[in-house]
């Protein structure tokens, strides 16, 4: 989360992709919480898309810094332009799963 501030800041992200970040982010706190009390503990599944979302961001956000070290061109651009999207689209698809999965987590009660 703190990462993605400081992304943000030397502005190396969109806004639009902190906002879908951050919320994410606070989805998962926000869904261990209401596991937590209304099932009495927190049963909480990793799913195989919320795992590649989380390693298509990491990666965004690794090469991200290479402009930093002077890897740069118009193609590079295009193609952190192109992650960025892939990156946006793959975190707000895993923040509707988590839904669907507190929905039936909930159900289950």
């Amino acid at each position: 989360f703190f990462s993605s501030i400081v992304y943000l800041y030397y502005s190396l992200i969109p806004l639009w992709l902190f906002i879908i970040i951050v919320i994410r982010i606070f989805s998962i706190g926000v869904t261990a919480i209401v596991l937590y009390f209304i099932k009495n503990g927190v049963v909480y599944t990793i799913s195989l898309l919320g795992k590649i979302s989380v390693f298509s961001l990491m990666t965004l956000l690794s090469v991200k810094l290479l402009p930093l070290f002077g890897i740069t061109n118009d193609l590079f651009a295009f193609i952190l332009t192109i992650l960025e999207y892939i990156t946006g689209a793959l975190l707000v698809i895993s923040f509707i799963e988590r839904i669907f999965l507190l929905r039936k987590a909930l159900k289950e009660k």
